[in-house]
């Protein structure tokens, strides 16, 4: 076979499985739309949502807790509408320095402890939403203990760098990882669809030292906000 005639079969083959369909968004979109609530996480595999199982199913967990939270917030629903059960608002200030008041129009916190220092501590995730004229912020912050078993840590690493994107439809932002294997600790950057424009993304882990970070943008300025 000639070099001409192999590159004219790869791209026959490529554009074969390519879809004839123009879609108006990303499939993803249309395949985790009805993704929501917790009913299919059970407790005994996943944990709760105040206290997630240190492993890959605790993490599909937090992700679940990720899209019904900032997402909820995105399409104009209420912050005691996608609050997790056994979860209360707090201002910043008093869930990171314990000072009571603080501004009820400026960053909230959703935390199934009210202590930064006991959700870092006891591995409870929080999550935050800071209001902003050019988009919310959404942020979660969970922090395993890092005693997870190595099956576990490259599992969460993989549905960290992988199954995330996916299930979100992003496009990546940062450049790629050209390694062999999936790095334990990373930062990654995607751009993600959002009501008609793209908002960006990203995820900070380090699973030997047991911590993840997942953030977005929000096309809305705030809780129940208006659009950017």
């Amino acid at each position: 076979m000639t070099r001409m005639t192999a590159l004219a079969l790869i791209f026959a083959l490529a554009a074969g499985t390519a879809s004839a369909e123009i879609r108006e968004a990303p499939r993803a979109m249309a395949i985790f739309a009805d993704q929501g609530g917790y009913a299919d996480l059970t407790v005994e595999r996943h944990g709760t949502p105040a206290s997630p199982l240190e492993n890959e199913l605790g993490l599909v967990l937090v992700l679940r807790m990720f899209r019904n939270v900032c997402l909820g917030i995105e399409a104009g629903r209420s912050l005691n509408a996608v609050a997790p059960e056994g979860f209360d608002t707090y201002t910043f200030a008093f869930h990171g320095l314990g000072v009571e008041g603080g501004d009820p129009d400026g960053p909230l916190v959703l935390s199934s402890t009210g202590d930064i220092v006991i959700d870092e501590e006891g591995g409870h995730p929080a999550i935050s939403i800071r209001p902003d004229a050019a988009g919310a912020v959404c942020t979660l912050i969970w922090n395993p203990s890092g005693n997870m078993s190595a099956v576990s840590r490259t599992s969460m690493a993989q549905l960290l760098s992988d199954w995330l994107p996916y299930s979100f439809a992003l496009v990546r932002a940062s450049r790629a990882d050209l390694v062999a294997e999936t790095p334990l600790n990373n930062y990654i950057e995607w751009d993600r669809p959002c009501f008609g424009a793209w908002c960006g993304m990203s995820v900070i882990y380090d699973l030997d030292r047991g911590y993840v970070s997942i953030s977005t943008t929000l096309n809305v300025t705030g809780i129940e906000g208006t659009r950017p």
